[in-house]
């Protein structure tokens, strides 16, 4: 669960009072003041805190749990934290609508985390075992030989939670970024050109297959 806190500015509903009387919030150690005539009562139109309405603006700290899972757009309901309803109606409720921000290396669809990993061209050629960063934290991902560009590898259950089936989480997909390194001197050229002649295969053959 994720506990958040924010400000609210409400508005509460005052009762009536006597003259000189203070007007107490204890919520929080916030305090109003009201000195109101005898007899006087605070819905009627002569009060100079309410206006006649029944009602004044207070701001105050509101705690609410985030479920895990909680998806962009969905809506939390707090009962009876919404606005006081006019000459001393009830309590409305405070619907607070979730938006997810952006994160520089996740992105989430439904319940799965997509991220983009860069993957050296001996580790995709060759098979690799690599450290790939999850919401958890780190994690192991088995990289096969021959993994190509783009291609998409899957860690289970490592993507969200699901909010609406208990014990099922989703799965982290990782799309495979080939990094290739620069022939920065006359020694990595050379064995670049030697594994040219090894695997002489064109790359485009296929797709001219198909023109």
């Amino acid at each position: 669960m994720i506990r958040t806190t924010f400000l609210l500015a409400a508005v509460a509903t005052l009762a009536a009072a006597p003259a000189g009387a203070q007007l107490l919030n204890q919520d929080h150690g916030q305090y109003s003041r009201a000195d109101i005539e005898v007899g006087q009562r605070l819905y009627g139109p002569q009060c100079q805190v309410c206006h006649g309405d029944g009602v004044v603006e207070r701001t105050e700290p509101l705690e609410f749990r985030v479920k895990p899972g909680t998806r962009d757009g969905q809506r939390i309901r707090l009962a009876g934290k919404g606005n006081a309803g006019l000459h001393g109606g009830p309590f409305g409720d405070l619907y607070i609508i979730i938006r997810i921000g952006e994160h520089p290396v996740f992105r989430r669809d439904g319940d799965d985390i997509y991220a983009t990993i860069p993957v050296s061209a001996m580790e995709a050629a060759l098979g690799a075992k690599i450290e790939v960063p999850t919401i958890d934290g780190r994690a192991q991902l088995r990289v096969p030989p021959g993994t190509q560009s783009g291609q998409k590898l899957r860690l289970r259950e490592k993507g969200v939670p699901s909010a609406t089936k208990d014990g099922v989480r989703g799965d982290q997909i990782v799309e495979v970024k080939i990094v290739v390194p620069e022939a920065r001197d006359l020694k990595v050229r050379e064995l670049w050109q030697e594994l040219q002649k090894l695997t002489p295969e064109d790359p485009r053959q296929e797709l001219w297959n198909k023109v």
